[in-house]
Parts: C-alpha cells; structure tokens; sequence
C-alpha cells in the first residue's frame, strides 16, 4: 500500500507541516496536539522510496508510554501499511524501503551511535527534555538522500522555567515582554547559525550559513478531539498551582516557584479541629542532631490533619531534631497525645534498610497504633510535584491550620518553598497528608467518595485508606 500524503486536519498542525524552515519547534502549552503533529509529519512522506526518519525522546520509558509517541505512530504505521518492530530496535517501515526510527538519548555520549547516519526527517519529542549537544549532533544527521527530500528538524515541546536554556534562545523573538508568544509571530521564519559564543546567533536569509527557523506556538483548546475526548484534562490543568498553571495551560514560559509565592496570609486560622474530620499524623522523619560538623541538619517532621467540607485542615505539627533514641521517645509520646484513633503514617525508603525501620516501628515504638507506610519520595523534583497538589488548595482557600504554638514555623517555612536551600520536611509531611486524605497511600483500598482513614476503630486492626475528595 503506497501513500504519497498525509493531510491533517486544517489549524495550526497544517501551518507547522507547510513551514519551510529547516528547524520548527510546535508546542508551547500541555495538550496542544503536538503528538499528532509529530504523527502527521514524519508520516507524510513514506510513499518516497528510501525516506528515512527519526524520532528521539530523552528516556526510553517516555518514548513507549501510553499515548506517548510510539504508541500513536505504530497506529497510524499500521492504518497505512507499515510494518511495526518493536525489537531489537524500534522501527516503522513499508514495503519501498522507507523507515521510521525510534531512538533515546540520555547521554551527550548518546550522540555518538548517530555518527555517520542520514535521515531526511528528524522529530524531537518534548525537545526541552534534550541538550544543545544533543540537538547539534542530531543537526549534523540531516543530509539528504536517496529520497530527494529536502532535510528538516523539528520539535515540540512545553514552556521552559529558565532564560539559559538553550531553547529559549530560539523562542525568546517570539515571546511578548509578559513571556506569552505573540500571535503575529506565529510560524515566523528568522534565521540562524552557530555561535560558539553564545549557541546561536541572528543572522539573514541571504548568510551562507544561515539555517531557517520558525516557532508555532499551541494551547489544549488547539486541540479539539482531546478536549471532547478528556473534558477533565483541562479541569486537572487548572488545578495546578498558579505558576505551572500559567505554563502548562496558558503557555507562559519562563514561570517558576519562587519563594514568597505562598505566604502566611493565605492559610485560614481556626480555632480547633472539626469534629467529624477524619485525622492522622504523617511523619517525614530524620534522626539527626544538629553538630558543629552539620548545624542545620534535616526535621523529623509530623503533621496531624486530615480534609474536611472541601479543607484541608492541619491541626498540629510537631518538629524536632534529635537523635534516633529520643526521635523514638518523642514519636511515641506524641502519638499517646494523638490517641489510638490517629492513624500513623510513615514515610519509608524502598531499600531493605527502609523496610527493615518500618517493621522495627510498627512492631515496636509505635506498637498497638495504626501504622502504615508510605514509599519515600526521593528526588527533590518529586517531592514538589507532590507538594503542587495541596498548594493548589492553598490557593483557592481551601486550606487551614489551627491556632497553635506552631504556626509560626510553619508559615517560615512555607514561605520559603522555591528556595533551593529550603527546608522541605514539614512541606513533604503536609504533601503525605493530603495524598492520605484525598486518595490514600500504603496500598490501601481505594473508593471514590469519601476521604481518611476507615476502619480505624481499635489498636493493633489494619487501616485502609479510601480515595476520592470529601
């Protein structure tokens, strides 16, 4: 089955496929149809004898997840008469020798497997992802071939947080003096070259070594099938905290978490904590004293709480810095205080070592309370994106602290998330109590409707967690 063209929809994927620049970028905003464009233009001319493409993404796990670009391309290879290997190496190709290939770079090193290689058409998914090294070593891979077709690069991605990237300094011509791209600008074609200096300069069409260059810039409401499709997509989008609602949503680039984002004037204070809430502490927990070697070393960290009528209330936070002897006294002491009632939950690390403290609590310190774990949160990329969740409230209102001794710290610290430095135990405490109380951690049982804990009636039963958003 031969197939000389592909026409897409008419809108902005159409204006990216007729764009004569050598390297296009598509993107700008989450869910903006970036995929399908990929789809349509890499397919596009596999009715050419020998056309040769390429699609690169960062990680392998990225390329293959569902609804990720490998997924969508065999798809559509195989409503066209492609053939789809999937091992040893990802291909697409058809009976006229045109192939797809599908690669990750991880490393710079990376680049090296591509030595030597000619594609007629390269795709960089989520491009943002990969670095200058990476994008020059994929520009040296376009000469044209067998096919007769004229080399393009292109790429899609989401907003960049940050003016050094290498990205923004193709985009920054683009972009109005409020980082949002200028709807006159639209598929603009400038041009540029090599900088040693400074990646890439400015130059015009008529430089010999000028290569073209155009940004089309998307929104989710560009993309029609997936708003029909998946009306809640664009309700989970503006649930995210402003900063990354502004990215992701309404394509603003350049927008990061700076402290002072969040203040204390944002919390509501009252008085005592609703009767018929269903409360637990969550503990992030460090064992270490502070010493002339280490003055400022991490919280153990534990935060009583839980959601009601739509708030996520936190009633108390006890924090200390202690070794592991009297981290354990206070813990237990604290959880006296609490009441065999609480819930406890503890974050704990994947290793066996982690394992191994969990038991050591649940059958020991903590015995005949209702102790449940939570896998750690490593990398300080995740504990944030786990923190967005519940800052989301704290933007709309939606949350509030008792009156107590403790307030103070507390607001210090929230005051200072988006600082590199900050301290981020009591934050990731607050984080594992809302995801407790909104859908539920350890394993437990998960049922729409109500939030807490059920079942927690007596010392030593097991506690489920049930999901939903009360």
């Amino acid at each position: 089955m031969g197939v000389t063209e592909i026409r897409p929809q008419p809108g902005p994927q159409e204006a990216y496929l007729a764009s004569r620049a050598f390297f296009t970028l598509f993107g700008g905003a989450r869910g903006g149809g970036k995929t399908f464009a990929a789809d349509m233009d890499m397919h596009r001319h596999v009715g050419v004898p020998e056309y040769r493409g390429l699609v690169v993404r960062r990680l392998y796990p990225d390329m293959i997840q569902p609804g990720g670009v490998w997924k969508t391309m065999s798809k559509t290879a195989r409503l066209i008469g492609g053939h789809v290997r999937a091992s040893p190496a990802m291909e697409l190709s058809w009976p006229n020798e045109a192939t797809i290939t599908f690669r990750n770079m991880q490393y710079d090193s990376d680049a090296e497997r591509f030595r030597g290689s000619q594609f007629d058409r390269i795709h960089m998914e989520e491009c943002d992802e990969l670095t200058e090294e990476m994008f020059w070593a994929l520009v040296e891979t376009m000469r044209a071939g067998p096919s007769g077709i004229q080399p393009r690069i292109r790429g899609n991605l989401n907003p960049v947080t940050t003016r050094s990237h290498w990205i923004a300094k193709f985009v920054a011509p683009y972009l109005d003096e409020d980082d949002y791209p200028k709807p006159e600008m639209s598929g603009v074609v400038r041009y540029f070259k090599r900088s040693e200096a400074n990646g890439i300069e400015w130059t015009t069409a008529d430089d010999p070594l000028g290569m073209s260059f155009t940004f089309i810039p998307s929104k989710l409401t560009d993309n029609k099938a997936l708003t029909s499709r998946d009306p809640q997509y664009q309700k989970n989008l503006m649930n995210l905290p402003r900063h990354k609602r502004e990215r992701m949503l309404g394509g603003r680039w350049f927008q990061t978490l700076k402290p002072g984002r969040y203040t204390r004037e944002m919390f509501r204070v009252i008085e005592a904590e609703p009767s018929r809430m269903r409360a637990m502490r969550y503990w992030d927990h460090a064992a270490t004293e502070p010493t002339k070697q280490n003055p400022d070393p991490d919280w153990t960290a534990g935060m009583r709480g839980g959601v009601s009528d739509g708030t996520l209330v936190l009633s108390h936070l006890a924090y200390f810095r202690e070794g592991p002897a009297k981290k354990r006294s206070r813990m237990r002491n604290i959880a006296e205080q609490d009441g065999d009632r609480i819930p406890i939950i503890l974050e704990r690390e994947p290793a066996s070592g982690g394992k191994e403290q969990f038991y050591d609590y649940q059958t020991g310190v903590l015995r005949g309370f209702h102790v449940v774990a939570d896998p750690a949160t490593v990398a300080r990329g995740q504990k944030m994106e786990r923190a967005e969740k519940w800052l989301a409230w704290l933007e709309e209102g939606n949350v509030a602290v008792v009156r107590g001794e403790w307030n103070e710290q507390f607001f210090d610290w929230v005051e200072q998330i988006g600082n590199p430095k900050a301290k981020m135990d009591a934050i990731d405490a607050v984080s594992g109590l809302f995801a407790a109380s909104t859908r539920g951690v350890g394993g437990g049982v998960v049922m729409s409707g109500s939030a807490g804990v059920s079942g927690a009636g007596s010392r030593g039963s097991t506690s489920r967690f049930s999901g939903g958003i009360a």
